[in-house]
């Protein structure tokens, strides 16, 4: 089979798939799991579905030049074989396809289709629900339905549309509030190609392509197209449905060497801590469709290895892909896109259209052989300029500036457009439905950035500002969930300029500080803090709904990994089906609060292991679970147990001093071990285990190892100053919660207010052993930890990033684990844990 080049450019995308065909009819074409079918399979049934979809238009031939204008058909499917079946047979017919997302509201399809004139929608009958969706959408007369039926190939390629042919329509962001119908004509789809794999040296017949960006994204509609073309195999994997959690499962098993994705789905991939091994037979990795971190691509060489070459992509509807940057080193923030693939040529110009200097901001303007032909209906657009030379030069609405070293750097986009989780979404479009409902004045519409991602913000005016949960909900059913704002702010009025227009450099932040809301249970903030990792939103609220605060199926495998990890959820109450039917916060937390509480007080977080146990006291009122995200880090070798309250979340009397405590622990550690002790404790627990330590020592015990994670010295903690009766009021109130079921921690506030108390009262018994504190460089009690080293001589004291909280949370849990582990591997070097000392039960 000859290399994809300019002749098959030229001829369109008909004839180069023929060309593949008649090359390689058995080799794998698309597998996405459950169908497999080869070259010759997936044109034979390509067939019979232009079959079916000519006798449904009634046209028997393909368009025969570029003036015919034939209103565009659209794809309704999921990430399947049966989709990349149903799109091959529309390009043959010379209709232009438009795939549609299946997750999106009808009456946002049915928009579209309305507004290009398009009356058919082909769907898989064995979807279930699919005939369902496209009869709502376009009514029964419009459905043309595919199944397993096979015809004659040759049928596929009878008058093969002409490459300046339209091909396809993509939806991109507008100024106006509407989108943008984008026309590429057969030969852009073969050019994008050419870039994608052969200009780039990205991939060729060799390779099999993991496809993980969905179908209606334009990336993931050229993308399957491009690897048919170049003749590869394809395996179409749907994170939506499957979970990101099994895509290393995916590449292990089709041998995968280029992975083609998103930055959200890779933080996914990172977050669930793959088995690397099934990673290995990756040798590409290409991240595309919004700004990629340093730390995005960091995450990720880590999981695939330095033989993988990672590049991030920039393209556009209109162009294709544009550049690319291999990735060679991972900056602290935004990674730059790069340089021109192929022929194109990119500039960033002033407004005056001359060419910015060196990291001067401007806008990126692209000039190629092949762009599209143009938006749908609006001829003539400004945005296009055809050159003497044939070449074509696009201006595009992305602002950048040109690196010293010649690569380009994204800076924002010119018509308030934003990237939300790879899809471009205009905030006017937004604006324009949100101002169609009762009660709603004015709105405006933005995109606030974080590391995270981008999250759209909506400023709202009227009387419906009042219920902002409501003016979601009433969004979510008009618009898909990538353009529901995360956040509605309520304002009396929209700030303005002295000319009367929108001053959108005045607009507020949503308020990080208290709502109004309800108190969260101490297991619900638990839960929320997990929320927040995911979805970068702040002060959540009990009836936050985690879908109209911006979350996704790839956001919520994300959540359930964290979950099940960092809070010991178990995996039957961590599945995404949880989320979807209880997405607020409180009815969620709820649904995957365990259902066992922490029994005697213990809890294993790694019982197996070759090392001697490590007990971790938790904090005054935490939850031994919570410390589950440290426990993982230690290595699989370490046995860790988390020691609580035993009252916290059982019946049991509450603990009338840190030594009355520190027994309790003591006895529960003797369960698993009577050898050496290796302690450690998070704030107030630290305190508890430098007691037990003492205790331990006395009866005879070897304390080789003591970790205190941000404790307070007790002369630096503030005396109980309530008045007796308040005192005797909470001890009373703490009693009667320790009698009743407390599970989850839901008044864990009563032991933390006690602590202070026993803390106040407690002074420590100084200590010449190996001891390690670890301060959290950001709490309010930093500097008075210094006072530790006149009672700990043997003390080595280290900082660490984050909060007394946020310090044993992701990133800053790390730190942790890395200062915990090199010192119990020093105090293993020290001492002989052998049985001699006792023998373990872990």
């Amino acid at each position: 089979m000859r290399p994809l080049g300019e002749d098959d450019v030229a001829a369109g995308v008909l004839p180069r798939l023929e060309h593949v065909v008649s090359a390689r009819p058995e080799h794998v074409a698309v597998d996405d799991g459950r169908t497999t079918l080869t070259f010759a399979e997936l044109v034979a049934r390509a067939a019979q579905v232009r079959v079916d979809l000519e006798r449904h238009l009634g046209s028997a031939t393909a368009a025969t030049d570029t003036t015919t204008t034939r209103p565009p058909v659209a794809v309704l499917g999921a990430h399947d074989a049966a989709s990349v079946v149903a799109i091959v047979a529309t390009l043959s017919t010379g209709h232009p396809v438009v795939v549609l997302d299946d997750r999106t509201p009808v009456p946002w399809q049915r928009r579209l289709l309305a507004r290009l004139g398009a009356s058919a929608v082909v769907t898989d009958a064995a979807r279930p629900g699919s005939l369902e969706t496209a009869t709502a959408i376009v009514g029964p007369d419009g459905v043309v339905a595919t199944g397993t039926d096979e015809a004659d190939p040759a049928l596929l390629w009878r008058d093969p549309p002409p490459a300046e042919a339209p091909a396809v329509v993509a939806f991109t962001s507008g100024t106006t509030g509407a989108s943008k119908p984008v026309v590429g004509s057969h030969r852009l789809l073969v050019r994008d190609a050419w870039n994608s794999a052969v200009a780039s040296c990205c991939y060729d017949e060799t390779d099999i392509v993991l496809h993980t960006l969905p179908l209606p994204f334009h990336a993931g509609l050229t993308t399957a197209v491009h690897t048919l073309l170049v003749g590869c195999g394809m395996r179409l994997f749907d994170v939506r449905s499957l979970g990101v959690a099994t895509l290393p499962r995916a590449v292990a098993d089709s041998g995968g060497t280029l992975l083609v994705t998103s930055p959200a789905i890779l933080r996914g991939l990172a977050a669930s801590d793959p088995d690397r091994d099934l990673l290995t037979s990756l040798s590409g990795l290409t991240v595309a469709g919004e700004s990629v971190y340093g730390r995005d691509v960091e995450a990720a060489r880590e999981l695939v290895g330095s033989h993988c070459v990672v590049r991030n992509r920039y393209g556009a509807s209109e162009v294709g892909l544009i550049a690319e940057h291999v990735v060679t080193d991972f900056p602290s923030g935004r990674l730059p896109v790069g340089r021109a693939v192929g022929w194109n040529r990119v500039d960033v110009v002033r407004e005056d259209g001359r060419s910015a200097d060196v990291d001067e901001k401007g806008t990126i303007v692209v000039t190629a052989p092949d762009v599209a032909l143009g938006y749908l209906g609006r001829d003539d657009d400004p945005a296009f300029v055809d050159n003497r030379d044939g070449t074509r030069t696009f201006r595009t609405s992305d602002l950048g500036r040109r690196l010293r070293d010649g690569t380009i750097d994204l800076t924002g986009r010119s018509d308030h457009a934003v990237s939300v989780r790879g899809y471009l979404v205009d905030p006017g479009e937004v604006e324009a439905v949100a101002l169609a409902l009762p009660g709603v004045r004015e709105c405006v519409v933005t995109g606030h950035e974080s590391p995270s991602g981008t999250r759209l913000l909506a400023y709202v005016v009227g009387e419906a500002a009042s219920d902002p949960a409501a003016v979601r909900a009433r969004l979510r059913e008009h618009l898909p969930g990538h353009m529901v704002p995360a956040e509605v702010v309520a304002l009396s009025a929209l700030p303005r300029t002295d000319r009367g227009k929108i001053d959108r450099r005045a607009l507020p932040l949503p308020a990080s500080g208290d709502r109004g809301h309800e108190p969260l249970t101490h297991w619900e903030q638990l839960v929320a803090d997990a929320w927040t990792l995911v979805l970068d939103v702040v002060d959540l609220r009990p009836d936050d709904d985690f879908f109209a605060l911006g979350g996704d199926s790839l956001a919520a495998e994300e959540l359930m990994t964290r979950l099940r990890d960092d809070l010991g959820v178990p995996g039957e109450q961590a599945s995404s089906s949880t989320i979807a039917q209880a997405p607020t916060l409180r009815e969620f937390a709820a649904a995957v609060e365990p259902r066992h509480r922490g029994g005697g007080g213990r809890v294993p977080l790694h019982a197996a292991g070759t090392r001697p146990p490590l007990f971790v006291t938790a904090g005054a009122g935490g939850l031994g679970r919570t410390l589950g995200s440290l426990a993982r880090r230690l290595g699989a070798d370490q046995p860790v147990h988390a020691l609580q309250s035993p009252s916290l979340e059982g019946r049991a009397l509450p603990d009338v001093s840190i030594t009355a405590t520190a027994r309790r622990h003591l006895a529960a550690a003797r369960e698993v071990t009577t050898g050496p002790l290796f302690l450690a404790g998070h704030g107030f627990g630290g305190l508890v285990a430098l007691e037990m330590a003492r205790l331990a020592e006395e009866a005879g015990q070897t304390v080789p190892f003591v970790a205190l994670l941000d404790t307070t010295p007790p002369s630096h903690v503030r005396p109980d100053s309530r008045p007796r009766w308040r005192r005797v009021k909470a001890d009373l109130g703490l009693l009667q919660a320790s009698l009743r079921d407390t599970t989850g921690g839901t008044e864990a506030w009563r032991w933390q207010l006690k602590a202070d108390a026993l803390a106040a009262a407690y002074v420590p018994a100084p200590r010449r052993g190996r001891t390690l504190v670890l301060t959290a460089s950001d709490g309010p009690g930093a500097a008075g930890q210094e006072a530790w080293a006149q009672i700990l001589t043997g003390a080595t004291h280290r900082h660490v990033p984050g909060g007394p909280l946020t310090m044993l949370r992701p990133p800053n849990v790390d730190a942790v684990a890395s200062h915990l582990r090199t010192a119990i591997d020093d105090a293993l070097a020290a001492v002989d844990t052998h049985p001699t000392g006792g023998e373990s039960r872990a």
